[in-house]
């Protein structure tokens, strides 16, 4: 035979053969991860049958549910062990699959080692773990939704019962999704099936306790719901708090009101979407998904090896540390060096690609800084001076914005120099000699009076004129339309998109906003509007329907994608182009340390004011409590 034929033929089988083994492989990591899955599905439904039967006990639900829950878990989890090692022998569940071999965050006591799918002993494997998180999940929500007693009348039943019903069918709706093959978590709770279904379940919690509660009230009375949702007083805005519980609202005093946020069933059901959440993040996933060199969508395992892609999560690193004093804000600029808004150290540092560090400038307390790579300028932020000032490549300072008062006429339309500009906390150029400079009366209330109608975003153009951008007021009125129309609550953080789209954090409404750049709409990105005090939930869901707590850096990244410095969360959280929503860094803890080459949500981030993305693709953090500047760089599990 022709060697040229023969050497054809043997390429040809090759391939043929090592497409049959790639399938192979992908067949049994499909049918493992649909094992684990519905095996922790069936685990967890029958989990909250015990929260009903400990209802029934006579005794504190938390102090039943910590017995009764392994002795009658214990079957189930030997059933999960023996089918998950039939259908997945061979398969790495934690690099193929994406399962962290740490189990858990803190506050969780779910926090071991985990190196094998299963293993003799407890909490020494994958499921051990996974185990683990579900009884953990539902130990935290049981006695919530009965106030951690046994059941005392029929208003006490109907709110407890009702509230695990609406669990096990939030829990249900999210499996039927993998079913389905949805592409993530957040676009399952975003289909109008899937949200008619859980508002009607919803709806009839709500409205069979309202008649069984007609002459009782469970908050002040009997059994004494906590008002508090989260167990404990909201966390004082500004602050960098220890710890941030899930749904932390203001007290509640009724079982159900109109409004949102602001009654019992209200409370509950934010509750109950966490500890479901929690379940579905560990089950299914909300990894990062890379598919070829993108690696900035959200997907669950399932969709993520449907699309070819492998699962990633975010590494944690730093560049800058222990010269720092609580810095507020980091820049990068196009040739890879790293600017820092020192602030109570009062200078602006730069650390250049071989990490020379040197003072660009010095003489105030700086809230924010940014680099004009078209000339090299360096803009500094001086909130509590009310201006901007410019720093040029030569050393020579001169003001960029701002007169340095906050009494006397915008002008907007002349000089920005002879205009007031009001706690200017950050300010960001967008590469076509326009700058943006973010502008808040109440914000202004930390150096000084409150300067009322001044939550604003203004645009100073290449002639150095300085003109309204977005904002009319305080408020959350307005997504939708036109920016310069819409309400805004203390407008904190500033960035440009690759496609010139306008991202705003706010601090006050606890929201992300984007600007349009073609026709200047207002639109929602991320977080539930709410007035002083915020909150944190949400991960793994649609982003415009979680919670944040200061959303005080915003940084666009390729794809359409946002992380956010949610914080007093101590957590960044990542936005992608499909809306899904989750925790990439931090573990919610402040003042813990931190750990470099680890992923980054078992490491501190505690307090992140500000973030952006380089040219080198690596987000940088900028953490107050730690005195540090962070980094999360994508890899692969």
């Amino acid at each position: 035979m022709n060697p040229r034929i023969i050497r054809v033929v043997l390429i040809v089988v090759t391939s043929l053969a090592c497409a049959t083994v790639a399938r192979a492989a992908a067949d049994a990591a499909n049918r493992c991860q649909r094992t684990i899955e519905g095996y922790g599905v069936h685990y967890t439904k029958r989990a909250l049958k015990v929260v009903r039967t400990c209802a029934k006990s006579g005794s504190s639900i938390s102090s039943c549910l910590a017995t009764e829950l392994p002795a009658r878990l214990s079957s189930s989890r030997e059933r999960w062990g023996k089918r998950a090692a039939r259908h997945c022998r061979d398969v790495d569940v934690f690099r193929t699959l994406g399962y962290h071999a740490t189990c858990g965050v803190a506050p969780s006591q779910c926090t071991f080692r985990a190196s094998t799918l299963d293993a003799p002993g407890g909490a020494n494997d994958l499921l051990d773990c996974l185990a683990c998180r579900i009884q953990e999940s539902v130990a935290d929500i049981g006695p919530r939704l009965y106030a951690d007693v046994s059941e005392e009348h029929a208003c006490h039943s109907r709110i407890g019962a009702g509230g695990v019903r609406y669990t096990r069918a939030l829990l249900g709706a999210l499996f039927q999704c993998q079913l389905d093959k949805r592409t993530s978590i957040a676009e399952c709770l975003s289909d109008d099936q899937v949200d008619d279904l859980l508002s009607d379940k919803r709806a009839i919690w709500t409205r069979k306790s309202r008649q069984a509660c007609k002459s009782t009230n469970p908050i002040s009375g009997s059994p004494g719901y906590a008002p508090f949702c989260s167990g404990g007083a909201p966390s004082t805005p500004g602050s960098c708090p220890r710890w941030v519980p899930a749904c932390s609202f203001n007290p509640v005093s009724n079982v159900t009101q109109s409004g949102a946020n602001n009654d019992l069933i209200d409370c509950l059901t934010c509750q109950t979407h966490e500890a479901a959440l929690s379940v579905a993040r560990d089950l299914f996933g909300v990894n990062l998904c890379c598919v070829g060199s993108e690696c900035m969508t959200v997907r669950t395992r399932r969709a993520c090896r449907a699309a070819g892609g492998t699962p990633a999560y975010h590494q944690s690193g730093t560049v800058l540390s222990g010269y720092l004093s609580g810095p507020h804000g980091v820049a990068a600029g196009a040739d890879g060096s790293v600017y820092v808004a020192d602030s109570n150290g009062y200078r602006v540092q730069k650390v250049d690609p071989l990490g020379i560090t040197t003072t660009v400038w010095s003489g105030g307390w700086t809230s924010g800084v940014a680099v004009d790579d078209a000339t090299g300028d360096v803009l500094v932020n001086l909130r509590c001076e009310d201006r901007v000032l410019r720093v040029t490549p030569g050393g020579s300072v001169s003001t960029f914005a701002g007169t340095g008062s906050s009494q006397g006429p915008a002008g907007n339309g002349g000089p920005a120099t002879s205009a007031t500009v009001v706690a200017p906390n950050r300010v960001v150029t967008d590469g076509a000699g326009n700058a943006y400079i973010t502008e808040s009366g109440f914000l202004h209330a930390v150096c000084g009076p409150i300067v009322g109608g001044r939550e604003n975003l203004r645009r100073i153009d290449s002639n150095g004129d300085i003109h309204p951008f977005a904002g009319n007021g305080f408020g959350s009125n307005g997504e939708g339309g036109p920016a310069t129309s819409a309400g805004l609550g203390i407008p904190y953080a500033v960035r440009i998109a690759p496609d010139g789209g306008v991202i705003i954090g706010e601090a006050g409404l606890h929201r992300v906003v984007r600007v349009d750049p073609v026709t200047g709409v207002l639109t929602r990105v991320a977080g539930i509007p709410s007035t002083i005090f915020g909150s944190y939930s949400g991960d793994g869901g649609p982003a415009v329907r979680a919670r944040l707590y200061e959303a005080c850096g915003v940084a666009p990244a390729p794809g359409g994608a946002v992380y956010i410095a949610d914080m007093v969360n101590n957590r960044v959280r990542f936005v992608d182009r499909l809306g899904s929503i989750t925790t990439v860094a931090g573990t919610g803890f402040g003042f813990q340390p931190h750990v470099d080459g680890i992923p980054a949500i078992h490491s501190d981030f505690g307090c992140p004011e500000d973030v952006v993305v380089g040219p080198d693709g690596l987000a940088y953090v900028a953490s107050i409590t730690g005195n540090r500047i962070g980094t999360l760089e994508v890899v692969n599990y």
